[in-house]
């Protein structure tokens, strides 16, 4: 074999060796564009989420503001009804105590009528 036959024998190697490295290089480069599609697709969704959390956050907000309302608005009515009770619980003081004074003025005036019934 002469150096021209080896020469070529060799490029002949190279030349497999290459084209398996191209084959290869196709291949990872059809992974790659898969990948790339796949993460594109991810970004889809991630945005999709993000904006249904958004409103998600939205009408969080907006539910525990009127249930924050609806209980503001449910104190304010206790507390008046409580005033309203304490000061019906003053006119039923008020009212006992006059009763109480009424009551021993009727006792004292029956007493008092009783002993001129019988002073007669």
């Amino acid at each position: 074999m002469n150096h021209e036959e080896k020469i070529l024998g060799m490029l002949e190697k190279l030349t497999e060796k290459v084209d398996s490295m191209d084959q290869r290089m196709d291949r990872m480069e059809g992974r790659m564009d898969r990948m790339e599609a796949d993460i594109s697709g991810i970004k889809v969704r991630m945005d999709t989420l993000e904006t249904d959390v958004s409103g998600i956050k939205v009408r969080m907000d907006v539910d525990i503001q009127k249930q924050i309302n609806l209980l503001a608005e449910s104190s304010s009515r206790i507390v008046e009804r409580l005033d309203a009770l304490e000061e019906v619980k003053e006119l039923a003081e008020e009212t006992r105590d006059k009763v109480d004074v009424i009551y021993t003025v009727v006792k004292q005036h029956s007493g008092e009528i009783a002993e001129l019934k019988r002073a007669q």
